[in-house]
């Protein structure tokens, strides 16, 4: 699954650089300013997370409307420390209403309880209408881009990550304003022993949106479209506002069911099987209908 995103991925400076460069036949070079990381030390310490699901708030105002931040940690299959690799999304609107994804993907290093991840390609993908297929609309090659965060338990257990911001690398990427990466819902949201299958956030969309295809919802996660099937039923919890901020759906959560209706690729449209009025939330499945097996924490 993390397998497919090694050749895709997002920008790395502000709204001038992306409306500055254009896709002409191949990948650029980013222009935006800063030592490389090529030169930086490299972890002679495996990375510790199998595979694992964070989301954030992102500190950079991409659009005008709501965003919402998703990063997925996988490991390569070599035997002797094997390397970390992520994929960091932002989703929002732009102005005119169209749906934009912003995706970074690179190296992740361990480095005792800090990890680096270090962008080697970034890309900006778009489209349209919730069911619309996405596009690649931009692609640059990076080299000095790098996150940084914190385990304060030595990545001995699933928890959230927090960001160093006066890390020496992370002087040219401070614009990103990381926030902490909480993890998406894993045993925490139901009896021990059961794993998330998937996970994704959902979209608070605009007051009145009429969504094709009956659908009410919005949720996004990484692959969505693949693991789950039309009909299947999702386990949300949220809150009632009109923030729009992931972080917060933590709170007093209110527990609702999703129907999917369609899947334009890692969207889903969704359906509440009930009255709702929920703004944002998690929307959950223990279960495959592909008999795949498999969930993020197993």
């Amino acid at each position: 699954m993390f397998n497919s995103f090694l050749s895709n991925g997002s920008p790395r400076s502000a709204l001038g650089l992306l409306a500055a460069l254009t896709l002409a036949g191949g990948a650029w070079a980013c222009s935006v300013s800063g030592p490389p990381f090529r030169d930086a030390p490299k972890s002679t310490e495996a990375f510790p997370i199998e595979s694992g699901y964070y989301r954030f708030a992102p500190g950079v105002q991409f659009s005008d409307g709501p965003q919402l931040g998703e990063v997925y940690f996988s490991r390569t299959k070599s035997r002797e420390n094997p390397r970390g690799l992520f994929l960091m999304r932002v989703l929002g609107r732009d102005r005119k209403g169209a749906i934009r994804v912003r995706q970074y993907e690179g190296e992740a290093l361990r480095f005792g309880s800090r990890a680096e991840l270090r962008a080697e390609r970034c890309y900006l993908f778009g489209k349209r209408e919730w069911d619309d297929r996405m596009s690649p609309l931009k692609r640059w090659e990076c080299d000095h881009l790098v996150f940084v965060f914190e385990s304060p338990s030595d990545f001995t257990r699933i928890e959230t990550l927090q960001p160093v911001l006066d890390h020496p690398r992370t002087e040219y990427s401070d614009w990103f304003a990381a926030s902490p990466l909480v993890p998406m819902p894993g045993n925490e949201t139901g009896a021990p022993g059961r794993s998330v299958f998937f996970a994704g956030q959902i979209f608070p969309t605009e007051a009145g949106e009429i969504l094709p295809d009956d659908a009410t919802v919005v949720v996004w996660g990484y692959d969505a479209g693949r693991l789950l099937r039309d009909g299947q039923v999702l386990e949300v919890y949220g809150h009632q506002n009109n923030t729009g901020e992931s972080g917060a759906a933590d709170a007093n959560p209110i527990i609702g069911k999703l129907k999917i209706i369609s899947r334009p690729g890692d969207f889903l449209l969704c359906r509440w099987t009930s009255p709702q009025t929920l703004r944002t939330g998690v929307a959950f499945t223990r279960e495959s209908l592909q008999n795949s097996g498999g969930g993020l924490f197993d």
